[in-house]
């Protein structure tokens, strides 16, 4: 019960986070940028146009405004991404390896002592409680990762971002170009 508790605390506090720095958002981007944010999310379909007006502006400034460049400039950033990676210290592979013979050993004590008809029941409990757990360690997760890029600014979320503006910007390049 506590577990449930603690829980649901936790998920409320990171949607309350998560709406301050929403509101927050939403009046940076009304004051400064004169933008109307929609309902729901601050970025919007007018905050985009803007940002990529922006990087469009910037890039015919500095003279790179060419698909060549563009592309130059996307695989260099992406080669830095990958060299600052940071390697996993556990690969997937040695957690499954060291996983399924606990999850064995933990199985066969668990219906040590049961009966045929309890085990059916058993059975489904633990699969149940093990959809459970990964279902809740897949929002938590989504959930961490979205507070650490809302409060984060970090070099390598801010460049992942550019090289997705350059990408979409590199897909509208011949239509713009005419």
């Amino acid at each position: 019960m506590w577990l449930f508790l603690i829980f649901g605390t936790f998920i409320v506090l990171i949607f309350i986070f998560l709406e301050l720095i929403n509101k927050k958002a939403k009046k940076i981007l009304h004051s400064k940028y004169n933008i109307a944010p929609e309902s729901g999310q601050w970025r919007s379909n007018n905050f985009d146009q803007m940002q990529n007006h922006r990087l469009i502006e910037y890039l015919k400034l500095n003279h790179l405004y060419h698909k060549g460049k563009i592309e130059i400039l996307i695989t260099s950033i992406n080669k830095d991404l990958e060299r600052n990676k940071i390697p996993s210290l556990i690969a997937p592979g040695i957690f499954i390896s060291l996983f399924v013979p606990l999850w064995i050993q933990f199985l066969s004590r668990l219906f040590a002592n049961v009966t045929s008809s309890e085990a059916i029941s058993l059975l489904i409990y633990t699969a149940l409680t093990l959809v459970g757990v990964i279902i809740l360690f897949n929002f938590f997760r989504f959930l961490i990762k979205e507070m650490v890029e809302a409060v984060s600014f970090s070099d390598s979320a801010y460049k992942k971002g550019l090289v997705k503006k350059l990408e979409e910007l590199l897909l509208t390049y011949p239509s713009e170009e005419k």
